[in-house]
């Protein structure tokens, strides 16, 4: 008998583990990619996230090689992971760690990879993220079935960390506004314009001489109207022509760009110099394609938006058009696919970018944006893949420039959330207001955007039909060119400046730096103040921070990872009402309007009494647990590793301190959720246990019924007897 019952409870616990097993497998797997595979669909990509790496980094700045114990040298982790000593030089100059080499830098484990592709043999890699420590695969021409076996062996490894869709975003950049909106039926004239762009032929009256000596810098060529041709409109409004005048042209910047292909041959693009390039879609070292004459639309040639792009950054044609740095150093990738849908994938995007930090680029500008699959309420900065690369980057000492997208109230795409990436918006001739595509902020948290504006209207391009054919264009892909091209001869003029650094020089001398706002952001755009600015050369360690924050003074801080892992050594972790480097810069409250146009709901905070209680959060209306919350927002609440506090937890600018005890009141209603929630997988294991052992309580009852049943009957058959 107790033998029976031994065996009955293994079985059952047995059973409550092998579900468990199966459902933290299940949780490993995105809703996105259920739903795909859901579809049938027959080109699936999948992200597939590892949960460590082979190679460890410890914050005295060694490695040591996991798998045999062996300490590795510096040079042998950048020879390992093909860092160039440009990107080096570039970390040191422009990062306030000390340590230029990281965990996000150290490569994806072979052995993990070589386990998932075992699983079946059509299974493609596409590319390696070292900084997300993930990989994009390919499983193509499978059945349902077939699909389902294969992320499921791949989703049961124990190194899996979790598998999502790789996402495709419809490019929309340029597109005609045919919203029924009221506020756009009100644009007749700006349609207008948009439908009439003409293709241009303009004479050449400046000699190859001529050129020679504006490379040059004999200062013999007048920089006027005459020489800037219709690009001069532009430059002129960012003040760009002025950096242009004191001798900078870019000279010395390596600039990454992003886009579809590039028509090199064009003549404003004959004197590029070229640094590399690579075809992510086509997986080869050409970004041009053939012109095919028989398109019956344009704008479906592979070379069409990024040949335009380029020139408005780095074109040089005088008299007929000039970019904003024509004398900059380019790296092209072509991570567009131009077809009948134009899908752009962001893994592509993410291994450009990574591939161009590692080569030692200063400078990425992009004029592509996803948000077709993401949600508005994931649009923070930190949650969609393309954002936390880009937030990497910047870490990492790049400046990202992206435009805001066209796409007017719909709101910003990813990943011009980012806190630090420079999303730029449109404005019209006159700078009066924004054009009437360019996409509106915040972003969902509450942060401005746009950050800064240039012209988006009647801008000079570079025409793909010919090598000599221009035209004018809209859309903000050429504003974020003309202000990609003012930030590199920034960073020319200033050879130390960090990314930080140079967002806060571009924010506090653009027209709008004192009443910033979610049209507009800061305003246009003015080059050669910003290039005078004097940035704070000051960490907080020396400072401080505004508004409660608490500064990050070193690696190995006493918080807990998931309050402190995000914040830069010397910046500010701020309160919820606040953000920057020393939470300088205030959120914008929840707009309602906003919100629900975008499809989400304004967060309620208790706490506030004013604009009816919303906080600057816009969620999701299926986030039931932080629909309402109740908080101060002006003070920080953090978490100590051993759950103590901290009396030194915040710091201001006056004197560096606050009150924790009265924080851990205020957020008592807001942590009560997480701290009494319990995980799906824990909870489905606790009920199988509960079911295992109640049937455990029923089957010795039921032995125990029976055998007093036995023993009745036979008392009642021996009494009989007697």
């Amino acid at each position: 008998m107790k033998y029976l019952l031994l065996i009955i409870l293994l079985i059952n616990l047995n059973y409550c583990f092998i579900i468990d097993n199966n459902n933290r497998g299940q949780y490993k797997i995105s809703e996105k990619l259920i739903n795909k595979i859901n579809d049938n669909s027959n080109n699936l990509k999948i992200w597939i996230e590892f949960t460590v790496k082979d190679i460890s980094h410890h914050n005295d700045n060694s490695f040591v090689d996991n798998s045999s114990g062996d300490n590795l040298t510096k040079k042998q982790i950048i020879d390992l992971i093909g860092i160039h000593n440009d990107s080096i030089e570039r970390r040191s100059k422009r990062i306030a760690s000390t340590i230029d080499i990281d965990n996000h830098d150290l490569p994806i484990s072979d052995y993990f990879i070589k386990e998932v592709l075992n699983c079946n043999n059509n299974i493609i890699l596409n590319y390696k993220s070292n900084w997300l420590n993930s990989i994009s695969i390919s499983i193509k021409n499978k059945n349902k079935k077939q699909l389902k076996d294969i992320v499921n062996c791949i989703q049961k490894k124990s190194f899996v960390k979790n598998l999502d869709l790789v996402l495709k975003y419809k490019n929309n950049l340029n597109r005609k506004n045919n919203s029924n909106d009221n506020d756009n039926n009100n644009n007749n004239n700006n349609l207008k314009f948009q439908n009439k762009l003409l293709e241009l032929n303009i004479k050449n009256n400046y000699s190859n001489k001529t050129i020679n000596e504006i490379f040059n810098n004999t200062n013999k060529v007048k920089l006027d109207e005459k020489f800037y041709g219709l690009s001069y409109k532009g430059l002129k409004q960012a003040n760009i022509d002025k950096l242009h005048q004191e001798g900078y042209y870019g000279t010395n910047i390596k600039i990454l760009i992003i886009d579809s292909g590039f028509y090199k041959d064009h003549e404003s693009l004959k004197h590029i110099n070229y640094i590399g390039e690579y075809n992510y879609v086509d997986k080869k070292n050409d970004t041009q394609d053939e012109f095919d004459p028989n398109l019956t639309d344009p704008t479906m040639s592979q070379n069409a938006h990024g040949t335009a792009t380029l020139s408005v950054i780095g074109g040089f044609a005088p008299g007929k058009l000039i970019g904003s740095a024509f004398n900059a150093s380019y790296f092209l990738a072509k991570t567009e696919i131009i077809f009948e849908e134009n899908l752009v994938e962001e893994d592509y995007w993410i291994a450009a970018l990574e591939m161009g930090e590692r080569m030692g680029i200063d400078l990425v500008t992009s004029s592509l944006g996803y948000k077709e699959w993401y949600r508005f309420s994931d649009l923070n900065g930190k949650t969609t893949r393309i954002s936390k690369a880009a937030n990497l980057a910047i870490k990492k000492g790049l400046v990202i420039v992206i435009s805001t997208g066209n796409d007017d109230k719909k709101g910003i795409d990813s990943p011009t959330d980012s806190e630090y990436v420079i999303a730029v918006g449109g404005v019209t001739p006159s700078g009066h207001e924004k054009s009437f595509i360019s996409s509106m902020g915040p972003s969902s948290d509450g942060r401005i955007k746009p950050d800064i504006m240039a012209l988006g209207e009647q801008v000079q391009i570079a025409y793909f039909t010919g090598k000599d054919h221009y035209r004018l264009e809209i859309g903000t892909s050429f504003s974020s060119q003309i202000v990609a091209g003012g930030i590199a001869l920034i960073m020319e003029k200033n050879k130390d400046w960090n990314a930080y650094q140079i967002y806060e020089a571009i924010t506090k001398t653009a027209s709008k730096a004192n009443n910033p706002d979610i049209n507009m952001g800061y305003g246009i755009f003015n080059a050669y103040a910003a290039s005078q600015y004097n940035p704070s050369k000051h960490s907080c360690i020396e400072v401080g921070c505004l508004n409660n924050g608490v500064c990050k003074s070193k690696n190995d801080y006493p918080y807990d990872g998931h309050s402190f892992e995000d914040v830069v050594i010397g910046h500010c972790k701020c309160p919820p009402a606040y953000y920057g480097i020393q939470c300088q810069y205030k959120r914008e409250i929840c707009n309602q309007e906003l919100c629900n146009y975008r499809y989400g709901v304004c967060q309620i905070n208790e706490f506030l009494k004013e604009n009816n209680s919303l906080s600057y959060n816009c969620i999701s209306p299926n986030n039931i647990k932080k629909l309402k919350v109740n908080f101060d927002p002006n003070i920080l609440i953090l978490k100590t590793n051993n759950s103590t506090n901290n009396s030194n937890n915040s710091s201001s600018s006056s004197n560096n301190s606050s009150d924790n005890t009265n924080n851990n009141s205020l957020n008592k209603n807001n942590n009560n959720n997480n701290n009494n929630s319990i995980s799906n997988e824990k909870f489905i294991l606790i009920i199988c246990i509960i079911v295992g052992f109640s049937v455990l309580i029923i089957t010795i009852l039921l032995i125990l019924s029976i055998k007093l049943f036995l023993n009745i009957k036979l008392n009642i058959k021996n009494n009989s007897m007697i």
